[in-house]
């Protein structure tokens, strides 16, 4: 009975006002080729307003429910994307060359979130609710996806300040920029002699911010390689503060002081735990995605079969990082438990792939 009940007054307190988001774009762009097709270039620029956005608001659990769906916002996005594509040796019989290259980025703003006909509005929407002191929001004005997160207490020279006890003073709540990449891109390299093919795919990404809770475990559980070596006497850290061993918090006392307070490594990292920004990370990274080396069958030898043509490949895909700001885990995955975007939490290493390939065509 009492479900029943439940059921009505869910059909009955919908927001029946709910409109399906809508999204104007406009885009122009340039083709040009040069040189016999030696060289393409190609530059495309858009702009894009996505309005009536359906977003989930908290509400008091009094009214029976976690939280209310809307329509609300307009995220503007504008961004530029650039290819070019260059043959440098097409000329010559049974070679064939090529480099290709994209670039693209995107600017996000969010111009206005929710109001209604009472003059009341929201100002600020949290995206998701992982944590109170690390997440991601939409706020009028901001950049799409900014992180709020408990900082590192700082004084007007941009010094951290510590207390006391020489321990890192934290700052509640405070904004740290998007998860949104400043740009992202590749590089394809292809070539090919007669029959045989090889060809590489290199992935980057410049900025963004991704959160960790994978390492902020690992540094209070004493598993990273952070928490153990020298200290700044020359000391193993993990040595006793009366033997030399400790660390000292970097930062400066209310009145400018430097610290000179030595912890032991476990106060320090455990310390370390409440400042959410310290696992706070840039997420460029640079990864070579994918070889591929490939051998199409000459169609003589296929000349009687009922076969039309043969590939044998060999491949590895996502077989190296070459370059990344985030320690222990791949930035581009960057969802962890709870599926929350940037926010990465127990995420399993990403698997690297080596096979072989067979194709017919009849």
């Amino acid at each position: 009975m009492f479900a029943a009940i439940k059921l009505l007054v869910r059909l009955f307190l919908k927001n029946s006002n709910l409109k399906p988001e809508e999204t104007y774009s406009s885009e122009v762009g340039i083709d040009l080729t040069f040189f016999n097709h030696s060289v393409d270039f190609g530059l495309t620029y858009y702009d894009a307003n996505t309005t009536n956005q359906i977003m989930t608001l908290p509400v008091s659990g009094s009214s029976g429910y976690n939280s209310l769906v809307i329509n609300a916002g307009k995220i503007s996005n504008s961004g530029l994307e650039i290819t070019l594509a260059v043959r440098p040796l097409n000329s010559i019989e049974d070679f064939d060359w090529e480099i290709s290259a994209n670039w693209a980025k995107n600017n996000s703003k969010v111009d206005r979130l929710y109001s209604d006909n009472q003059g009341n509005s929201i100002q600020s929407v949290v995206l998701n609710d992982r944590d109170s002191k690390a997440y991601v929001v939409a706020e009028v004005g901001e950049p799409f996806g900014t992180f709020v997160v408990d900082a590192y207490a700082r004084n007007e020279k941009g010094e951290r300040l510590v207390d006391e006890n020489g321990k890192y003073i934290r700052e509640k709540g405070v904004k740290k920029g998007s998860y949104l990449p400043d740009f992202i891109g590749g590089i394809q390299n292809t070539i090919k002699y007669k029959n045989l093919s090889l060809s590489a795919n290199l992935a980057y990404q410049k900025g963004g911010l991704i959160f960790s809770y994978t390492n902020r475990v690992f540094n209070r559980t004493g598993l990273s390689a952070k928490t153990v070596g020298l200290n700044d006497k020359g000391n193993p850290m993990r040595d006793p503060v009366s033997e030399g061993g400790g660390l000292r918090a970097e930062g400066v006392d209310a009145q400018g002081n430097p610290n000179t307070v030595y912890q032991d490594a476990k106060s320090y990292f455990r310390n370390l735990y409440d400042i959410y920004e310290e696992y706070l990370y840039d997420a460029s990274f640079i990864k070579l995605r994918d070889i591929t080396l490939t051998y199409s069958l000459p169609s003589r030898w296929l000349k009687n079969t009922f076969l039309q043509s043969a590939n044998i490949s060999l491949y590895g895909r996502n077989l190296v990082t070459l370059h990344k700001n985030a320690p222990n885990i791949d930035p581009e995955l960057s969802y962890g438990i709870g599926n929350i975007q940037a926010i990465e939490d127990s995420t399993t290493p990403s698997t690297r792939f080596v096979g072989m390939n067979i194709n017919f065509k009849f």
